[in-house]
C-alpha cells in the first residue's frame, strides 16, 4: 500500500478493503521519502534490519550514545551516500544518513532520543 510517502508492508489478502471498509493506512511503515532518498523506518529496521548484509555499520555503546544525542560521527564506510542501519552488538537501533567525504548523521526518532536524554 502506498500514501503520499510512506510506502506500507501489506500482507497479501489481508486488506480491509476486500470486506468494503474504506482503509486509510495498514500495515507496517517500510519506507518513506526523504528529499532524493527513501528513508527506511525505524519501525522496518528493528524487526528485519538483522537480516541485512549491505549499508550496515555496526558502532560501539559510546558512538551509539553520541547518535541518540544529536552528534554526528566521522566515519569511512564502503558505501555511497545515503541511509544505512545503525546497529550495536545484535542490537538494531534504526538508521543513519551517511553523507560523503565519512559523515554519520543520527536519523533517530525523537521519542527514542527522549527516552535516552
Amino acid at each position: 500500500m502506498i500514501s503520499s510517502r510512506v510506502i506500507y508492508l501489506v500482507r497479501k489478502g489481508r486488506v480491509a478493503e476486500s470486506a468494503g471498509l474504506k482503509v486509510i493506512r495498514c500495515g507496517l511503515p517500510f519506507v518513506r521519502r526523504a528529499g532524493i532518498y527513501l528513508k527506511p523506518t525505524t519501525v522496518m529496521v528493528q524487526r528485519f534490519g538483522d537480516l541485512a548484509d549491505k549499508n550496515v555499520v555496526d558502532l560501539e555503546p559510546f558512538d551509539i550514545r553520541r547518535l541518540l544525542h544529536g552528534g554526528e560521527i566521522v566515519i569511512d564506510l564502503e558505501t555511497d551516500s545515503g541511509y544505512v542501519i545503525v546497529r550495536s552488538g545484535r542490537n538494531t537501533w534504526g538508521v543513519a544518513l551517511y553523507l560523503l567525504p565519512g559523515r554519520l548523521l543520527p536519523r533517530f526518532p525523537k521519542g527514542m532520543r527522549q527516552a535516552f536524554e
